[in-house]
């Protein structure tokens, strides 16, 4: 109806509705085209958000996991079975930290908290001289197979706020007393192994 109703009032002009009328199949292949581009992006988003579902999943067991290290030490792979009082301490203070980082890690990727209090965060952390020897031996761990920027970002943080640390602590290095939070580890300590993280 509408196509008798534009050759009457084009006086049956068929080569100009045949113009018209290729001219809305460009358009409409370009809507299509943009229609598929949509689709693509979408399912691409869609992929991403069930990788860090499952990222997700596989760090809240591995907080299990560490609770229950934590209320049977026995259960510990990394910790020997005659070790001392001391270095179960030790031990459960690296465990408890590394559960600290793999929340502010998640935290830092669901954009829960910015890169400025990430950064706030790190610098109250690393006032302390044994979480900077522990994430001298771990940050290649945290590091490995990042291949998202967030997760890049993340160890970049907290790099610069480790750097910076270790440079305000080093005149404080060659004194007998450290001004932090915890007593300062003796050699003994800063060589424990500690828990590797996801």
């Amino acid at each position: 109806m509408l196509l008798d109703l534009a050759t009457k009032a084009m006086s049956g002009d068929w080569a100009l509705l045949s113009d018209v009328g290729q001219t809305y199949g460009a358009a409409s292949a370009i809507l299509s085209s943009f229609a598929l581009i949509g689709i693509v992006l979408s399912t691409v988003i869609g992929l991403r958000q069930a990788r860090i579902g499952q990222q997700e999943a596989a760090r809240s067991m591995q907080f299990e996991l560490m609770k229950m290290q934590l209320d049977d030490p026995t259960l510990a792979t990394s910790l020997p079975p005659d070790a001392g009082e001391g270095d179960r301490l030790l031990w459960r203070r690296a465990i408890y930290r590394n559960m600290t980082f793999m929340y502010l890690r998640s935290s830092y990727l669901t954009e829960d908290i910015s890169d400025v209090a990430l950064g706030l965060q790190m610098g109250i952390i690393f006032q302390n001289a044994e979480a900077r020897a522990w994430w001298q031996k771990v940050r290649s761990d945290y590091a490995t197979g990042n291949r998202r920027r967030p997760e890049r970002k993340f160890v970049e943080i907290v790099e610069q706020q480790w750097q910076a640390a270790q440079d305000l602590a080093m005149p404080a290095n060659s004194e007998a007393t450290h001004k932090t939070n915890e007593p300062a580890p003796s050699p003994e300590e800063v060589t424990m192994p500690a828990e590797k993280s996801i």
